[in-house]
């Protein structure tokens, strides 16, 4: 039997209608859905809520986790954000594999079909060190799988939970799969079966990257979405280091580095090296990117050097470096 946790702040009943009908449509023989926190509207057929309202209101995602588990009765636990849905065919691609980890991710996409975090790495000694994307092949001690979709055998909770210090986007996921590596579980990947992460804007608490205002969230939303333009008509039109870094991330993804240039080096320019240490030195990153693709080897690598500085776990600056000192 599965458990389905979907663990939601109340302010999108219906993103969890349609999660719930698409878990109803896998035609799975065995299964429970579980909504815990707070859910404004009719509870779905099918779904039971165990009410945790406080919990929702403070963002309190890892108190909700753990009260859910306690609750669940099968013998895998699935964790997911409510605004999640699964494709047809999931249940088929997922059912056989189910028991290969204790821990296990599956593959994750925006509505256009573009990979999202699902098999990442996340450094261990420095939480402002950006993670990224790994091949669903590569192993590590630093693995982690987004807490989008996250499927725990029940067992697990008998060793490791999730730490109730944390809320919301504090690396709560990253967390609970580090210390459950090193209390000697597996933890793995089901590239095969794929969930769609909608994103959806509404109800993100103020601990998310899109927070700030109503504008900025959707200027992010739509990147993270893939509207790189409609992303850069808002940034555009913004002021702030939070915008400006946006809107050269949206030109590069657009394939404007020259106009991106720029931008970047006034965010290197207007950032704090310690008070803005992420942007500032990512913002580095991206100009060694833009000047190795122009050939500015000398540029690149000083760039490349400078965000090692100050994220020396930085995988990508390091390759980076080694392409053009080599």
């Amino acid at each position: 039997m599965i458990s389905f946790l979907v663990i939601s702040g109340g302010s999108r009943p219906s993103s969890i209608l349609r999660l719930v009908k698409s878990i109803h449509n896998q035609n799975m023989p065995s299964y429970e859905i579980l909504i815990v926190g707070r859910h404004d509207g009719d509870t779905p057929e099918g779904a039971l809520l165990i009410k945790a309202e406080e919990d929702a209101k403070r963002a309190a995602i890892c108190h909700m986790r753990n009260l859910g588990a306690r609750s669940a009765k099968g013998d895998s636990v699935i964790f997911l954000d409510d605004d999640a849905s699964f494709t047809d065919g999931w249940y088929e691609s997922i059912r056989d594999k189910i028991d290969l980890f204790d821990i296990t991710g599956c593959r994750v996409v925006t509505p256009s079909g573009e990979r999202w975090y699902d098999w990442n790495w996340a450094s261990r000694t420095d939480p402002e060190c950006p993670t990224r994307m790994t091949n669903y092949e590569e192993k590590s001690d630093n693995a982690y799988i987004s807490g989008c979709f996250m499927m725990v055998k029940k067992a697990v909770f008998d060793s490791v939970k999730f730490n109730e210090e944390l809320v919301n986007h504090q690396r709560d996921d990253v967390d609970f799969c580090h210390r459950s590596i090193d209390a000697g579980f597996s933890i793995g990947m089901i590239p095969e079966a794929t969930l769609i992460h909608h994103l959806d804007p509404a109800g993100r608490s103020d601990k998310d990257p899109a927070s700030g205002s109503t504008r900025f969230s959707e200027g992010v939303n739509l990147y993270r979405l893939g509207e790189y333009q409609k992303a850069l008509d808002i940034f555009d039109t913004m002021e702030g280091l939070n915008a400006l870094y946006h809107k050269g991330l949206s030109l590069m993804e657009l394939g404007k580095f020259n106009e991106a240039l720029p931008v970047f080096c006034r965010v290197i320019g207007t950032a704090d090296s310690v008070t803005d240490r992420r942007i500032f030195h990512t913002a580095h990153f991206h100009l060694g990117t833009i000047a190795e693709r122009g050939g500015d080897f000398a540029g690149a690598l000083n760039h490349y050097r400078t965000t090692l500085t100050g994220f020396p776990e930085h995988k990508m600056a390091a390759l980076g470096l080694e392409r053009v000192t080599s």
